[in-house]
This record gives C-alpha cells, sequence and structure tokens, in this order.
C-alpha cells in the first residue's frame, strides 16, 4: 500500500461532490441549504439536518494476484442524516446504485489541494437504516459501508 496524502474519507467525499450525488459546503449559503446533501468528512455538523457525512473505516487488503499485482481497498462509511424518515433511505440508495455502475466511477481522477488522485472503482455494500439518531434529535440515520482502491497519480 502506498501512503495517500489525505484521508479516503476526505478524497470519497470530493468524489461524491465531483459526480453531483452531494455539495460541498464551503460553497454553500445559508439559502442553499434545501438545494442539495453537503457532504462532509470526518465530523458532522449539528445543522443542517440533511446531510451526508463520510468516515473512514477498517481497509481490506487482499494481497497480490498471481501476477504479483496488489489489491488494496480503503474502507469508508457514508452517512445519511435525514428529518424525514425515508429521505435518508432513498438518497443512501440512489448513491448506491450510481456507485454500482462502473462506468460511472471507472477510474475516476479526483483532486485535494493539488494531489491527484485515481478512484479505480467504488464497491458499496448495503443500505443499512439505523433509526433515530437520538430519541430527543427526531432526525434519522442510514449507512452505506463502501471500499474503495485509490491511488495517487
Amino acid at each position: 500500500m502506498i501512503a495517500l496524502t489525505h484521508s479516503p474519507a476526505d478524497i470519497v467525499r470530493q468524489l461524491l461532490v465531483d459526480l453531483g450525488l452531494a455539495v460541498d459546503p464551503a460553497w454553500m449559503g445559508a439559502r442553499d441549504v434545501a438545494v442539495g446533501w453537503p457532504a462532509f468528512a470526518h465530523t458532522e455538523p449539528p445543522q443542517p439536518d440533511d446531510c451526508i457525512t463520510v468516515r473512514e473505516t477498517d481497509p481490506q487488503d487482499d494481497g497480490p494476484d498471481m501476477h504479483g499485482n496488489l489489491y488494496f481497498h480503503h474502507g469508508c462509511q457514508v452517512r445519511f442524516r435525514s428529518s424525514v424518515q425515508n429521505d435518508g433511505q432513498n438518497k443512501a440508495r440512489a448513491v448506491q446504485t450510481f456507485l454500482f455502475q462502473p462506468s460511472n466511477v471507472q477510474r475516476r481522477t479526483v483532486t485535494l489541494d493539488s494531489v491527484n488522485y485515481e478512484v479505480w472503482c467504488v464497491i458499496p455494500g448495503g443500505v443499512l437504516n439505523l433509526g433515530m439518531n437520538v430519541p430527543t434529535d427526531k432526525r434519522f440515520l442510514v449507512t452505506l459501508n463502501i471500499r474503495v482502491p485509490i491511488r495517487v497519480i
């Protein structure tokens, strides 16, 4: 495995923005919150209600094939928080379906701070409905775990 300059969570967050599946909160004004789902990495702010947060999870090292090619997949959890129960689940399923199509992601370049990364593909897992955040919060949580082979180019 070659070390990445940025965390896989930062790279996947930017990938979601680049693909039009989320919006960059740095470019959003207070009036733009209703326009799309802002995506964050590592930490989730208290507002807005509807947002996406990407966190790094355990990677998967599949080792070499018989030709000596190494296979390493970074792990990420994409969490959807919503004020309406079905909105988060519907958004998670739409993202899952989009990412499952290889032509949508295959060998996509993502740039962060002038560092270019190549995302070979995204291997999405299942959508898991976690229910309400906490009983007094009244917001719903849904997760999608993914595996992502990434390399610096």
